[in-house]
């Protein structure tokens, strides 16, 4: 029975760190990820510098996985955010132990390290390569007729290669996207066989005169095209936004998230251009 109190009660730390956090940080991972590890750090150095002798490393270590089995599993549904917290989070114990057994501040400075990398590139990573294991599976493109700012009917058929950023009106992260894709169309502009397009999609109740007016306000120099109703693009199974979609030689060759952020390697919109460049 105290054993089973003793897995519950270490359990309960992280999930409690996880619910106050992602209450602070609003849902930001990258963040919580950091704090956790280090307060994870923190209470297994104590642990074993003042009760070695109270508590096993066994009996220490193995309840925390329940912080996955039981906050994960009850309110959570991605994958990704278990497998990646479920491991982290005894890595961390684990490096907290070794440093109260050694006592070395290198093992301090080098955990911080870990800790911040992984929650600042490889979460973020994984996160990516996992959300788009299926972005890559090429399918025929069928024809959209999209519209320009004039309303006139536009083609994008018999391109080498396309690129497509679909947003709506309704995608705040959409317009926080556009100066990071602009920097993308204006490094592209000039590469032969390559047109980059910004795709709107009407939200409910949204009009194209009214997404005309906004990408007029917002002045941007990459041409922007538009679409009548979500029907229009079905084919693409586009369900959230900004969504990137690149077509070459009539061929749909990436349909996932739009990723321009700098500490992303896997998926970023450049590294996928530059591989259909090369081929």
């Amino acid at each position: 029975m105290k054993n089973i109190l003793t897995y519950v009660f270490l359990a309960i730390i992280p999930i409690l760190s996880y619910i106050i956090l992602g209450k602070i940080f609003k849902g930001n991972h990258k963040w919580m990820i950091f704090i956790i590890s280090v307060e994870i750090f923190i209470f297994s150095f104590l642990i074993f510098k003042f009760g070695q002798n109270k508590i096993s490393f066994k009996n220490f270590i193995l309840p925390l996985p329940l912080f996955t089995l039981i906050f994960f599993v009850s309110f959570q549904s991605g994958f990704s955010f278990t497998l990646f917290y479920l491991i982290f989070i005894p890595f961390s114990s684990v490096l907290g132990v070794f440093y109260a057994k050694q006592k070395s501040q290198v093992i301090l400075f080098v955990s911080i390290f870990i800790f911040a990398i992984a929650s600042s590139i490889l979460y973020p990573n994984w996160i990516v390569y996992s959300e788009n294991r299926d972005a890559k599976i090429i399918s025929n493109y069928k024809s959209i007729e999209f519209l320009d700012k004039e309303n006139n009917i536009k083609l994008l058929d018999n391109k080498e290669i396309i690129v497509l950023d679909f947003w709506s009106t309704s995608c705040s992260i959409c317009f926080k996207q556009f100066p990071k894709f602009e920097k993308i169309y204006l490094e592209y502009k000039n590469t032969p066989n390559l047109e980059i397009y910004s795709i709107n999609v009407p939200s409910k109740g949204d009009s194209i005169g009214e997404a005309q007016n906004i990408v007029k306000k917002l002045g941007y120099k990459f041409p922007t095209l538009y679409v009548n109703s979500k029907e229009d693009i079905v084919d693409l199974n586009i369900d959230s936004y900004p969504r990137l979609v690149i077509v070459k030689n009539n061929k749909v060759r990436y349909n996932g998230r739009l990723e321009m952020d700098g500490s992303i390697f896997v998926n970023h919109i450049k590294h996928e251009i530059n591989k259909l460049l090369k081929e």
